[in-house]
C-alpha cells in the first residue's frame, strides 16, 4: 500500500507562499519609506531654486525625466541665487492653456519668451539672467 504524501507537501507549498508573501510585504514597507525619504530630499531641494516670486515660471509635470534633470541643474545653480516659480501641469492646467504650453519642461519669461525642453548649466543661466 503507497502512502499518501499529499498532506506534508501541501503544507510545505502553503507555508513557503506564507513566507513570500511576508517578505515581499516587508520589501514593500521599505520601498515606501525609501519613497518618503527621498520626497523629503525632493522637497527640501525644491526650496532652494523654487519662489513663488520668481519672474520666469517653471512649467513641469510629474513622472517626466527631463524635468528631473532640469531640477538637478537648478539645483545647482540656485546657490547662486537662480530661482524659478514652479508651475505644476497636475496642478494647474489653467496656466498651461493660458500660456500655451504643450510640453514640459518650460520656462516662461515675464515678456512672454520661451524656452521649451532641457536646457544645460550655461543656457539655463542666460535665460534667467535676462529676467533678474
Amino acid at each position: 500500500m503507497k502512502k499518501n504524501n499529499f498532506w506534508p507537501v501541501f503544507a510545505i507549498v502553503i507555508l513557503m507562499g506564507f513566507a513570500i508573501f511576508i517578505w515581499q510585504s516587508a520589501k514593500n514597507q521599505e520601498t515606501k519609506a525609501d519613497a518618503g525619504f527621498n520626497n523629503q530630499l525632493q522637497a527640501a531641494d525644491e526650496e532652494k531654486y523654487f519662489s513663488d516670486s520668481a519672474k520666469v515660471m517653471f512649467f513641469y509635470s510629474e513622472g517626466c525625466g527631463w524635468c528631473e534633470e532640469e531640477k538637478k541643474v537648478l539645483l545647482e545653480i540656485s546657490n547662486q541665487g537662480y530661482k524659478v516659480k514652479p508651475i505644476s501641469a497636475s496642478e494647474h492646467k489653467d496656466l498651461f492653456d493660458k500660456y500655451e504650453v504643450t510640453g514640459t519642461p518650460t520656462l516662461v519669461a515675464p515678456d512672454g519668451e520661451k524656452k521649451v525642453g532641457y536646457l544645460d548649466k550655461e543656457e539655463l543661466k542666460s535665460f534667467l539672467d535676462k529676467y533678474k
